[in-house]
């Protein structure tokens, strides 16, 4: 059995400190965020974040 290896472009993923779940642990954080990519969980666009984050601080 032979394995292929392919590359995937992700783009750029930014998660917030706040969202973080391993923020001691870059590999876990990787994963669990891929976890979630992959999985379907949910996601939020970057922007709309950073927009719901500042409209919750006010």
């Amino acid at each position: 059995m032979t394995t292929t290896r392919r590359t995937v472009l992700l783009g750029h993923i930014v998660r917030f400190d706040a969202d973080r779940k391993h923020s001691d642990d870059l590999a876990a954080e990787a994963v669990d965020i891929l976890q979630k990519i992959i999985g379907g969980g949910t996601l939020a666009d970057a922007d709309n974040k950073a927009i719901d984050d500042l409209l919750d601080s006010l």
